[in-house]
């Protein structure tokens, strides 16, 4: 009776001594569209760990608009936006490479707003309800913690440019065209650059060329100057006309301007 008492003790006390081999993670609650965490106000972070979260046929419908390498461990969330504007969302804190698709309105209806790896800009339209479908986007990779972060997106870039009405032309038969731009952004800038074209009549002939450069968005008001060169002749002195382009782009929406000027060309 003793012996059988002190195995009894022993068993106990290994039950209790021995931790579980793996730790116990739950399904998240808005493993699905139907308990998708809903962003109230921004900004708005959250973090969830997916080892339990599951990928279903509705998302590999959806990523068939999208097209990233995967959606595992997908979670949702939804805004109702009560104003017009955009939102930015960022998943790139995430312990696993990650990516973002948007629907508006109930994600069974297909209606794919756009999707992203990393962080994903999106104008909202007041009374509309938006879904984020945060996810793993490398095949295989369902295990870690899903970090989001969202805000209001930045305004577009304001962006103004000009066209001096008097240019050049070199010997080689380029022609010089210049003028300023103004250019503001609340937010960083992907890109910002000025487009040219250049037409003349050069006798029976028609001279078409394209030129370009490059811009930095800081508020200011600088000069800029794009040679453009011909495409089928060489430019003359004599009126050209231009069609000049401006654009700016910042991670969300963009903002652009153009001109067309008659320039003089005179030899330089």
């Amino acid at each position: 009776m003793r012996t059988q008492k002190i195995a009894a003790m022993v068993t106990a006390l290994l039950a209790v001594s021995v931790p579980s081999a793996l730790p116990a993670f739950a399904q998240p609650a808005n493993d699905t569209p139907a308990g998708a965490t809903v962003i109230s106000t921004l900004p708005f972070d959250d973090s969830v760990v997916i080892d339990d979260a599951t990928t279903d046929a509705l998302d590999t419908a959806l990523n068939e608009q999208c097209g990233a390498p995967a959606t595992e461990g997908s979670v949702w969330y939804r805004f109702d936006a009560t104003a017009d504007g955009g939102v930015l969302v960022d998943v790139s804190s995430s312990t696993f490479t990650a990516g973002v698709l948007v629907t508006v309105g109930d994600p069974a209806e297909g209606n794919v707003v756009d999707c992203a790896p990393d962080i994903l800009g999106f104008e909202v339209v007041a009374g509309e309800s938006y879904y984020i479908m945060a996810f793993s986007d490398t095949p295989g990779v369902t295990t870690g913690t899903l970090v989001l972060h969202a805000e209001e997106a930045p305004p577009p870039p304001e962006v103004d440019v000009t066209v001096d009405p008097a240019g050049t032309f070199t010997q080689q038969g380029s022609a010089i065209i210049t003028g300023t731009v103004t250019c503001s952004s609340e937010g960083p800038l992907d890109f910002s650059f000025i487009d040219v074209e250049v037409t003349q009549r050069v006798g029976r002939f028609l001279i078409r060329g394209f030129g370009s450069t490059e811009f930095v968005c800081d508020g200011t008001t600088q000069t800029w100057s794009v040679e453009v060169v011909g495409e089928n002749g060489l430019f003359r002195g004599g009126k050209t006309a231009t069609v000049t382009f401006a654009l700016a782009c910042g991670q969300f929406s963009c903002d652009e301007d153009f001109e067309e000027q008659i320039v003089m060309l005179r030899r330089k």
